[in-house]
């Protein structure tokens, strides 16, 4: 009889060891099943989450590390902007589709533009507020005859803000290349701001760049008032930014809106422009207030370019750049996307993790040891059979291949029934604490910051509510995963059944005939 049928009628002859043999691996493979079902089911969920991430990233001052460093020295520490040409090296990058930074115009003034503002907004806002008025304004804020507008420069032609879905074009066009390299008068405003203002789409925008005397005087007071000079811009495209009205508006989020309505883009080079006249007006009057920067030639080392939006070609290759990113940038600059949107998720996610690994690890060490011991076990009990068999001159490799067939048959019956099993069980318990967790965390009452020159802080958003995210935690049993499971299971079966083989090695006929024992 070959070794295969004695298996078979070996295993059906020691029906009470079968059972336990199969019970014992049925048991640690429902855990090891559940472990890997876990890790996979995060794996696909951080994946489908991360593809649904916009693919943009931005450029800032790590405010927290700066602080902690502060803490630790008492100094100042003072941190100057990320240079152009870094900017540009980075942009270089092949995840990369497009980037933008900004020199922002912050004195230019109408006597006869105003600002638009919507005060129904405010009606919808998780506090609703009937009076709001709006507090940037300077005709409302300090009572003067004319109001303060701020120029957003860029330096990508497509307006990167437009291609990352921050805002639509709605008429017109973006900027062309010699635009942005000139310096041309030309801007893109809000259609709110066209109404607001009665403008049309051609028409001219009459803003006034005024110098203040701030060093001795009150700014936005005609008794300081230097020098001026008269930008006229022609509005070559119209832009239109929409709040969400499907849920509850907070107050940040709708003077954020304002905010964005209210600026004109226009290209870097126009902004840059009014730093010659900046300067020609203070050296006549005190050339020892610019005497640091006479001896700077080039205009982009002394502006501080803020806004450093990159635009990458696919949100996976977020986590890339911004290592790649970060290893670039000076001392406390830092790289950030939205992925802090599924911050929550993430936590969960990771305790998860935590659990199944220390569930794989434990079930592995337990594996080797309780089956690794109970077959050495059904093998000294046995060792008079094979003692018979080696007498008759079977070979001990054929022997060892009955003992392997015997845990074979068993542990594939056994498996992939605890694959099943596992798989449910592991699915519904990870689904309902990851559940459990976030509805924990959602009721927790948290202060959170918004740091400078975040995507969040430039207006961009990805918004997905917890029961989003949850439909999103896949657990579905793939091939990989199939594969993964058979494939560590017998791994481990395979280093427990080490021992017990090595004791079949060693096996001598004589002394099991004679001595009734081994060794």
């Amino acid at each position: 009889m070959n070794f295969l049928k004695r298996a078979i009628l070996s295993l059906k002859r020691q029906l009470f060891k079968t059972i336990l043999l199969f019970t014992l691996i049925f048991l640690l493979g429902i855990l090891m099943s559940a472990a890997i079902s876990i890790r996979n089911a995060i794996i696909n969920t951080d994946y489908a989450l991360r593809q649904r991430l916009p693919a943009i990233a931005t450029i800032h001052v790590d405010e927290h590390r700066l602080q902690a460093e502060q803490g630790l020295s008492d100094e100042w520490i003072y941190l100057g902007s990320v240079a152009p040409t870094l900017i540009r090296e980075i942009g270089t990058l092949p995840y990369v589709r497009a980037f933008d930074y900004t020199a922002w115009g912050h004195h230019f003034f109408s006597e006869t533009l105003i600002r638009t503002f919507n005060t129904d907004l405010f009606l919808l806002a998780e506090h609703p507020q009937e009076n709001a008025i709006d507090r940037e304004s300077l005709t409302i804020r300090e009572g003067v005859p004319f109001e303060q507008f701020t120029l957003k420069g860029i330096q990508h032609p497509d307006v990167l803000d437009i291609e990352a879905g921050l805002i639509d074009l709605v008429l017109g066009r973006v900027f062309c290349a010699s635009e942005i390299a000139d310096g041309d008068h030309v801007t893109l405003v809000s259609q709110s701001f066209l109404e607001s203002n009665n403008l049309s789409l051609g028409d001219y925008v009459m803003l006034e760049y005024r110098i203040y005397d701030e060093f001795t005087g009150r700014e936005n007071s005609f008794d300081y008032l230097i020098a001026t000079k008269v930008f006229e811009l022609e509005i070559i495209g119209v832009f239109d930014h929409t709040l969400s009205v499907d849920a509850i508006l907070s107050i940040s989020n709708i003077n954020e809106h304002i905010r964005i309505v209210n600026q004109l883009y226009v290209p870097n080079r126009l902004i840059e422009s009014v730093i010659p006249f900046y300067f020609d007006t203070f050296m006549e009057m005190n050339p020892e207030i610019l005497r640091d920067l006479i001896d700077i030639e080039d205009i982009e080392d002394m502006i501080r370019y803020e806004n450093i939006v990159f635009l990458l070609n696919d949100p996976l290759d977020l986590e890339s750049f911004v290592r790649e990113a970060n290893h670039r940038l000076p001392e406390f600059w830092v790289t950030s996307d939205l992925s802090s949107t599924y911050a929550d998720m993430s936590s969960s996610m990771t305790t998860m993790r935590e659990i199944a690994d220390a569930l794989a690890i434990s079930t592995s060490i337990a594996t080797i040891m309780t089956l690794g011991l109970l077959i050495l076990i059904c093998i000294k009990e046995r060792k008079l059979e094979m003692g018979v068999y080696l007498a008759l001159g079977e070979r001990k490799g054929k022997i060892i291949g009955q003992i392997l067939v015997e845990i074979l048959v068993v542990s594939i019956f056994s498996i992939s029934l605890a694959l099943i099993l596992g798989h449910f069980l592991a699915s519904e318990i990870s689904n309902t604490m990851i559940r459990t967790d976030l509805i924990r965390q959602s009721e927790m009452d948290r202060i959170t910051f918004v740091l400078a020159d975040t995507p969040e802080a430039l207006g961009f958003r990805h918004e997905i509510t917890h029961e989003e995210m949850l439909e999103l935690y896949d657990t579905s049993l793939s091939l990989i995963m199939v594969l993964i499971f058979y494939g560590t299971t017998f791994a481990i079966i395979s280093i427990s059944i080490i021992p017990p083989v090595y004791y079949l090695v060693k096996l001598q006929p004589k002394s099991v005939l004679i001595k009734g024992s081994i060794g």
